[in-house]
Order: C-alpha cells, then structure tokens, then sequence
C-alpha cells in the first residue's frame, strides 16, 4: 500500500489518534454493523454513511488529507477531545491548493444577520424594479459588458441563497 499523504495532513501524533480511534471502532463494530453505527450516529442515508465511513478510512490509512469538512462529518463518531483537536489543528494549517485560505463561513453569506436581512431587501427590490432586464440595469450602473454582468447577476443570486461567502463587487 503505497502512502499518498504522510499523516494525512496532521502531526504524528494526532494521526496517531485517529488510527487507534478508528481501530476502537472498527473492532466495536464488526462486519455489517459499522455502516449501521454511521447512520445511527449521522442520522443519514446508507449512501451518506459510505461517503463519511470512506472518507475516514481514506485518512487513516493516508491515502487522502483530511479536511476540515470531513472532520465535520465525523462529529459525534470520534471523541469530543479528538474532534476539538482537530478542528483546532485543521483551523490554523489546512491549505487547499498552493495558499491557505480560511474555510468561510456561509451562514448569511458571511454577513451579521440585519446586514444581510438588509442585502436581501435591496436584492428583492432590485428584482422587483427590474423583473425582465437586471442584467441590463447592472450593465447601465457598473458600466460593463454581458458577460460580466452576468457574473455580478450570479453573485448576487448566490449571496441571496447564502451559497457562497459576499464578495465586494468591484472584484467581480
């Protein structure tokens, strides 16, 4: 078995925990049960269970990082001192890609909730003025062509369904 990712990311010794925590729970939970204890714990589908059991499998063995999400999903499977561990670690050294860049927050697109009560406002009546042309009405105000309107349109929608973190739209 070729190792992809030494330590899967982590320091030895937290790697070290992970390995005996998943040893623990493998040998509580033999053949056929292990998935069951996923989807009891997650209160998920089998499909989901897979995806956060593989995941967890795929880091302690090293063949992946693990990442703050997956550490996530593993709430309530690992224990509590291992999981704040983690989330510590991950929170000051996870890189994705060549930079580091903090996993944000999408809760009201990063926004304090009035502020962004406040944006949905004037999105719904932006829409309302301009049920059929916003996309021409945003080419009039920031002065650009479609194809960049476009891309302010869908930020705007993505904010407004809190998919995405706001970015300021003078860097769109």
């Amino acid at each position: 078995m070729s190792v992809k990712y030494k330590y899967s990311g982590l320091t030895k010794e937290l790697h070290s925990r992970l390995v005996s925590e998943h040893a623990s729970l493998r040998k509580a939970h033999k053949k056929g049960s292990y998935k069951q204890f996923f989807q009891e714990v997650k209160q998920c589908s089998e499909l989901q269970a897979r995806i956060i059991y593989q995941a967890f499998n795929s880091a302690v063995v090293e063949r992946a990082r693990i990442s703050p999400a997956t550490v996530d999903r593993l709430k309530g499977i690992i224990s509590d001192e291992l999981y704040h561990d983690l989330k510590a670690y991950l929170s000051k050294n996870y890189t994705r890609g060549k930079t580091t860049r903090p996993v944000l927050d999408k809760t009201n697109a990063g926004l304090p909730a009035e502020l962004f009560q406040e944006f949905r406002e004037e999105v719904e009546g932006l829409r309302k003025e301009h049920p059929n042309d916003l996309n021409k009405y945003i080419r009039d105000i920031k002065g650009c062509d479609k194809k960049k309107a476009n891309k302010v349109q869908n930020a705007l929608n993505c904010c407004y369904a809190e998919k995405a973190a706001l970015t300021p739209l003078k860097a769109i």
